[in-house]
C-alpha cells in the first residue's frame, strides 16, 4: 500500500467538504449575533463555536481513522482517536477571543473563519501524528501544490514526533539529510492542509521536484539557518508568481 497523490488529494476533498459544513455553521453563529450586544454576542459565540467545531472535528478524525487503515496499514486506535477528537479549550478560547476583540481584524467573522477550520482540521492531523507516535514511525508532511513556502520547506523533511522519540530513545532516523527540529514537523497554521503520513508509505508528488530547487537554491548564502532559507524560499514564490 501507499500514499499516492490520487489518494491524498481525496482525502484534502473530504476534509474540505467537512470544512465547508463548519463554516457554515460559522457563518450561522455570526448571523445570529447581529441583533446582540458585544458582550451577549461574545458570550454566544463562546458556547456555539466550541460545540460545532467539535462535531466536525469529530467527523474529520473518522476520515482520518479510515485513511491511515486503508493506505498505510496503521490500524484504528480508538485510544488515539479519542485523543484526537480533544480541542484544547482553553487555546481554542484565546483565538476566538483574539478574533472577536482583537482591533487589527477587520472581520470578526474572517478571523473566526481560521480559528474554526484548524480546529476542525487539527483532528485529522492530531490522530495521524498521534497515531505514527504510538507505533513509531517516521513521518512526513504531505503539502497541497498550493502550499505556502513555510509548508514547502517543512515538506521536505521526515520527522518523529517527540512522543515517538521517547519511545525509541530518541534515535535519528538516518535517511534525513536535512533535519528540522521534531517539534517543526508539528507546527501547522490556520488554513494549513499539511497531514502526517507514513514516510515509508509516502510517494513523493512531481511538484516537490520544484520546491527542492528552490531549497537549494535559498540555502545558497543562508548558512544552514532555517529561518533565512524560509525567508529566501518566500522570496523565490514572490518572484515566481509575479
Amino acid at each position: 500500500m501507499a500514499v499516492s497523490t490520487t489518494a491524498m488529494a481525496e482525502f484534502w476533498a473530504l476534509i474540505d467538504e467537512v470544512g465547508v459544513y463548519a463554516q457554515q455553521d460559522l457563518v450561522a453563529i455570526f448571523a445570529t449575533m447581529n441583533e446582540m450586544s458585544r458582550e451577549q454576542a461574545w458570550a454566544y459565540l463562546l458556547s456555539a463555536a466550541p460545540e460545532s467545531a467539535a462535531m466536525w472535528r469529530s467527523s474529520v478524525v473518522d476520515l482520518a481513522e479510515v485513511f491511515y487503515e486503508e493506505t498505510q496499514k496503521i490500524a484504528i486506535d480508538q485510544q488515539v482517536a479519542a485523543f484526537a477528537r480533544e480541542i484544547n479549550s482553553d487555546a481554542f478560547e484565546e483565538s476566538l477571543r483574539w478574533a472577536f476583540f482583537a482591533p487589527q481584524n477587520s472581520s470578526s467573522l474572517s478571523a473566526a473563519s481560521g480559528v474554526i477550520d484548524r480546529a476542525v482540521t487539527d483532528g485529522a492531523r492530531s490522530y495521524g501524528v498521534s497515531s505514527m507516535a504510538k507505533t513509531r514511525t517516521v513521518f512526513r508532511r504531505a503539502a497541497r501544490s498550493d502550499a505556502c513556502a513555510f509548508c514547502r520547506l517543512l515538506a521536505q523533511n521526515e520527522y518523529s514526533s517527540a512522543e515517538a522519540a521517547f519511545y525509541v530513545g530518541g534515535t535519528k532516523n538516518k535517511k534525513s539529510t536535512r533535519k528540522n527540529k521534531r517539534s517543526r514537523g508539528e507546527q501547522f497554521h490556520d488554513h494549513c492542509r499539511c497531514q502526517a503520513v507514513k514516510s515509508s508509505e509516502y510517494i513523493q508528488p512531481d511538484y516537490m521536484d520544484q520546491w527542492e530547487e528552490e531549497y537549494r537554491a535559498a540555502r545558497k548564502g543562508a548558512r544552514g539557518d532555517t529561518s533565512q532559507i524560509l525567508a529566501n524560499m518566500r522570496k523565490l514564490n514572490e518572484s515566481s508568481s509575479r
